[in-house]
């Protein structure tokens, strides 16, 4: 069954409809939105499927959808605008920049590999409460002296909660702000 997809696309950025349709007809999408501003302008606003498997509601663009990991790459380019001025080094060991973080035998991951969820640290083996996690320091002290669940390099394993504060401890020791606030100032506010 062909999957119907509504909205509008403007000249020049069919492309991106062509490429949520494949998402349908290729990798089996049920249901999804897409909405860019080029210039202060939608250039893009689509909308396809259902809203759950085997369901007949529409998704529309008012669907309420759950997002999850959405600021991973947020991170990831305010890296890279570092690694671009020469601040940080993605093949770096991370003890470069954190050298506390070299306990239990991490003391030769690089950078890259917080990045790409291959550190053997995608989770903690401590139990933090509530205000740990706001605290901060608390996290990063415990990645610091954990050991891997896994020997580092040799397997993915998704960091669903652990990447933020990885890869902003290292971002945070180089740029002295949180990545936060490098994000707001680098990216969000200009």
């Amino acid at each position: 069954m062909e999957t119907r997809i509504h909205g509008s696309v403007e000249a020049g950025f069919e492309p991106v409809q062509d490429a949520f349709a494949a998402n349908f007809e290729r990798f089996g999408e049920v249901g999804a939105a897409c909405c860019i501003h080029h210039h202060g302008r939608r250039v893009v606003d689509l909308a396809g499927g259902v809203t759950t498997l085997g369901g007949t509601e529409p998704y529309t663009p008012e669907t309420l959808q759950m997002v999850w990991s959405s600021t991973k790459g947020v991170v990831a380019i305010a890296a890279h605008m570092l690694a671009q001025e020469g601040r940080l080094d993605f093949d770096a060991p991370v003890i470069e920049y954190w050298p506390e973080f070299g306990a239990e035998g991490k003391q030769d991951i690089p950078v890259r590999w917080l990045f790409s969820h291959k550190s053997g640290l995608a989770a903690i083996d401590q139990a933090l409460g509530l205000e740990d996690v706001i605290a901060w320091t608390p996290v990063v002290d415990a990645l610091a002296v954990q050991r891997p669940l896994w020997q580092p390099g040799t397997a993915h394993g998704y960091h669903t909660f652990t990447y933020g504060w990885l890869a902003g401890e290292v971002m945070r020791r180089v740029s002295g702000v949180s990545v936060g606030q490098l994000v707001a100032d680098r990216i969000a506010k200009p």
